[in-house]
């Protein structure tokens, strides 16, 4: 086996175990069972026009999947209520950093009167699982003038829902 073998082996180890990894970004789960190790969202009422979100991604899914979980829940929430529009007011970031390291390894060894060492350096990897906490106020157009900043949740269902329906 030349002393490239390995290099080559492991290289195909790690590409693989990317392209096996790569389509596990977290999917949109709109049950309320919660959100498991791979991320989800959930909704919970606070009083019956105001819902708390929560969405969670793992480490292969973007903050903007994540902000399109709240906003698809929100609108499936408003709906389900028989409500038409609903209002973000308040948003908080949960997003999650975990790092991890490696060790750096050198191995030595002899060929005939001399050695050799190889010296494999250490590394750092980061790991970020998006999040997002929102606040949703369910509106109704018949309940009076809606504020400029409100959406239709008949709009977000048939804007983003086809955009996470397509990434699952």
């Amino acid at each position: 086996m030349s002393p490239t073998t390995p290099r080559r082996l492991a290289a195909g180890a790690t590409l693989l175990a990317a392209l096996a990894t790569g389509a596990c970004q977290t999917s949109y789960k709109s049950n309320n069972t919660g959100i498991g190790l791979t991320g989800g969202v959930r909704a919970e009422a606070v009083t019956p026009d105001l819902y708390r979100i929560e969405a969670r991604g793992n480490g292969f899914t973007s903050k903007g999947r994540v902000q399109d979980f709240v906003m698809l829940k929100a609108a499936e929430i408003t709906l389900a209520n028989g409500r038409t529009h609903f209002l973000v007011t308040d948003s908080r970031d949960t997003t999650e950093r975990s790092h991890y390291r490696g060790a750096s390894r050198s191995e030595t060894v002899w060929r005939g009167d001399s050695r050799v060492t190889t010296t494999t350096p250490g590394f750092v990897n980061t790991v970020v699982r998006p999040g997002e906490d929102s606040y949703v106020r369910l509106l109704s157009k018949s309940a009076g003038p809606l504020p400029p900043d409100a959406l239709d949740a008949a709009d977000v269902i048939r804007v983003v829902g086809p955009r996470v329906a397509q990434d699952d």
